[in-house]
């Protein structure tokens, strides 16, 4: 005969909590624990209900309930161990453990078959278990999986993402964490009746409104949907190419007035030098300056090195590199080109990609120019003032004599 289900067991939940809560280190993971406690306390009690309607013995539920606690707090030891100090090691060298699994499975006296599931079902943190699992842990997994049918899930989902922190922690960026909602919610199936009676129609429901609501944000985050984001990169692009022109301009001024310095400069030099005048040590410093100058000037002129073809090929399609920069395109023939630009433009993230990669090329180059030319400018006004310094000393010199 089975027995009737109680919350005999809650109270070690509750000195566990207060014992776990006295280990950690960090506030931020305590601000943590207390949430997932409220969290595993309120799906115990939908577990109860899921549980009831089954028929579950007394045990059966403590597995359910070891479920759902090892479910919630299996990333806490990550959480902790991404703020560890070295203290946190014991003897051994190994990471201390704020959830030991094996030392909960003997704390409530769990069979080894109910350890070897419990283990697999918790060992992917964002795959959902599926029909071979026992009664228990369908009844927890039911319990955590009510989320996906309920009413205004999708309304709801932006304060949700931070709730699934828990469950997907590597993935990064709002999208990414969509997708994985999305994948879990699609591969999520119901095993009690309850679940599967009153849950199961709205998750249906809530998956097509999520695929709507990812393709919806998408398309509104997309820089060819968005005029700010268009009218940002059109102005950056317009700006980088300004001062590209200016950069360019201004190396060639300074090329021209150093070589008419130097054309100048040249016949003075041979005449001191049959001289043997004092004047012939603010000529050189000149002359030197202005050589200088004219060789940082066509630096900033000279145009970079084409990328390498085996790096290119492989990055043009994924928009890593973009097939709009001149560089990049120039080695490829006419039809490739229409070829692979028509496939990039019908890839709405290769495109964005290859649009700030341009932006960031562009950029690169434009640096690079005025990296050189600042070094041109400089030259030339030290060259300058220690030719007029040379050359006073010159004057008093000679005069004082």
């Amino acid at each position: 005969m089975q027995e009737s289900i109680k919350e005999d067991l809650r109270p070690k939940f509750k000195s566990y909590f207060i014992s776990l809560r006295k280990n950690i280190s960090h506030e931020e993971n305590k601000e943590q624990v207390l949430y997932l406690y409220k969290k595993v306390i309120n799906t115990i009690s939908i577990a109860k209900k899921y549980a009831k309607k089954e028929g579950l013995s007394r045990y059966e539920f403590v597995v359910t309930k070891v479920y759902i606690l090892l479910f919630y707090f299996r990333m806490i030891n990550l959480f902790e161990a991404s703020l560890a100090e070295e203290q946190d090691f014991d003897k051994l060298g190994n990471k201390k453990k704020l959830i030991d699994e094996k030392k909960i499975y003997d704390d409530f006296n769990l069979s080894t078959i109910d350890k070897s599931q419990l283990s697999k079902a918790l060992s992917e943190y964002s795959v959902p278990i599926d029909r071979h699992y026992s009664m228990p842990i369908k009844i927890g997994h039911d319990a955590v999986a009510t989320i996906f049918g309920k009413k205004k899930f999708v309304e709801n989902l932006t304060e949700l993402v931070d709730e699934f922190e828990f469950y997907f922690a590597t993935s990064v960026g709002n999208f990414e964490k969509y997708n994985a909602i999305l994948d879990y919610l699609t591969n999520t199936r119901y095993f009690s009746y309850l679940a599967t009676e009153k849950r199961l129609p709205e998750k249906i429901q809530n998956k097509t409104k999520l695929v709507k609501y990812i393709q919806k944000k998408k398309a509104a985050s997309s820089i060819t949907n968005n005029k700010r984001a268009m009218t940002m990169v059109k102005t950056s692009s317009r700006n980088q190419i300004d001062l590209l022109s200016i950069a360019d301009k201004k190396a060639g001024i300074m090329i021209t007035v150093n070589s008419i310095l130097l054309t100048i400069l040249i016949p003075l030099f041979a005449s001191y030098v049959i001289n043997l005048s004092g004047y012939i040590i603010p000529i050189i410093i000149l002359a030197v300056t202005c050589a200088i100058t004219i060789l940082f000037a066509t630096l900033a002129t000279r145009p970079s090195a084409n990328p390498k073809d085996e790096e290119s090929e492989e990055k043009l399609n994924s928009g890593e590199t973009s097939i709009f920069y001149f560089k990049n395109f120039a080695r490829l023939s006419k039809d490739e080109f229409v070829d692979q630009a028509s496939d990039l433009l019908n890839k709405d993230i290769a495109f964005e990609k290859a649009v700030f990669t341009d932006l960031y090329d562009v950029g690169i180059d434009l640096d690079r120019k005025y990296s050189r030319l600042r070094w041109c400018y400089t030259v030339f006004a030290s060259g300058i003032i220690l030719t007029m310094f040379s050359f006073i000393f010159i004057v008093i010199y000679f005069s004082a004599i």
